[in-house]
Parts: structure tokens; sequence; C-alpha cells
């Protein structure tokens, strides 16, 4: 004959317990996603690489190429946006990329600081600061490829007409 009780030593082992315990274990897993994409150098000169396969880079978006021959990270800025290709302008040593080296997205769209100005009586934030010129500027940052304000200018006041577009 058998026993069929249930010894003390042994828990009660349920689809909830289950759960609770997946559930606790997966709480502790500290993952992060990759959304670099990765592709190769398909070839190289006068400081400029061609990338195939980078279908998600942007136009001017920092990539990283690795060099197979020092192993060191080399930066590019992405110009030319083909179908099957992307072309680069490579900074710092970019005789160290060769045909065949690593390049990643980076997902980042190269900028540089900028100020804006703004009045300090407009804001009261900064009205208590006494300043001689009465302006002070705020940082923000720009990419580095922009259209000029006086283009923007010139664009939004076009209108086409019979004759083509004209201002107004």
């Amino acid at each position: 004959m058998t026993d069929t009780t249930k010894s003390p030593e042994q828990p009660e082992i349920s689809s909830e317990r289950i759960m609770d315990t997946l559930l606790d274990q997966l709480g502790t897993i500290g993952a992060t996603v990759d959304q670099q994409e990765a592709s190769e150098v398909s070839e190289v000169g006068d400081g400029i690489a061609r990338v195939t396969g980078l279908r998600t880079a942007m136009a001017g978006e920092l990539l990283q190429f690795t060099s197979t021959t020092t192993g060191r990270s080399v930066y590019g800025l992405a110009q030319n946006l083909d179908e099957e290709a992307v072309g680069a302008v490579l900074f710092g040593d970019a005789d160290a990329i060769k045909e065949g080296d690593e390049c990643r997205t980076t997902g980042h769209v190269m900028d540089i600081p900028a100020a804006t100005p703004c009045s300090v009586a407009s804001s009261t934030r900064w009205a208590s600061q006494s300043m001689a010129s009465g302006h002070r500027y705020l940082a923000s940052r720009r990419p580095i490829e922009f259209k000029a304000p006086g283009i923007m200018a010139r664009q939004t006041g076009l209108r086409a007409g019979p004759d083509g577009p004209h201002g107004h």
C-alpha cells in the first residue's frame, strides 16, 4: 500500500506558486535591448567609408566603426543615404578603417551646443539676476545640419501662383 498523504517537508505545488516564483525571478533580470544596427564597410578611401546594409541610419547620424587592425573605434557622420548603402565621413584615424570592418548605428544625430537669446525681463527665472547686457542665453543643442532661419522664412513666405512660386 502506498501512502497518499503529503509529508510536511514538501511544499504544495500549485500553478499560482509557480507563477509567483517565475515573476519574482523575472523581476530580478536586468536586460537591455541593443537597438543598434550593425553592418560591414564595403569600401573606404579618402576619409569616406561606404557601408552596405544600414537600413535604419539617419542623415547626420554618428556611426561607430571598429577597426579589425587596431580594435579601436573611429566615428563617422552618415551623409549619403542610398537604398543599398550609406556614405560616411570618417573622423580621427580614418586609415585604420578597412573593408570588412564593423560599423554600427548609434541612434544619435550629431549636434552642437547653441545659444538661444531671451530677455531677462520676460523670464521670472532670470529676472533676479542683474546682467549688464539685459540678455541671458539659454543653452540648447541643434543638429549640425539644419536650415538657416533666413531660408526657413523664405520657404514659408512663398506662395504658388500661375507663374510659379513667389513671395507675398
